[in-house]
């Protein structure tokens, strides 16, 4: 659950190219929202971690070897690092 009361989660395919999804469930009406999905960077694998700012970190594996991205508060998406083989993968 996010610092905001929302419930945050990931799906393996779903989305704009069945890649994945972060999603978003408000627990007091049930409404269920697509945050973003992974066109850009591959499979979300493993739970978010929310930090201190509100944003939500996870990691996505497929195309290459995969990387980690962060969720904004405010919902913007970023790839933070591109795995290529020698930096992990």
């Amino acid at each position: 659950q996010g610092a905001n009361g929302l419930l945050y989660g990931v799906s393996e395919s779903g989305g704009e190219q069945a890649r994945g999804a972060v999603f978003r469930v408000d627990g007091s009406n049930g409404n269920l929202a697509v945050v973003t999905d992974f066109a850009a960077l591959g499979y979300p694998r493993g739970p978010l971690v929310e930090d201190d700012d509100g944003a939500f970190w996870g990691v996505a594996s497929g195309f290459n070897h995969g990387g980690v991205y962060r969720l904004g508060p405010d919902g913007s998406f970023k790839v933070v690092v591109t795995f290529n083989g020698a930096n992990g993968s």
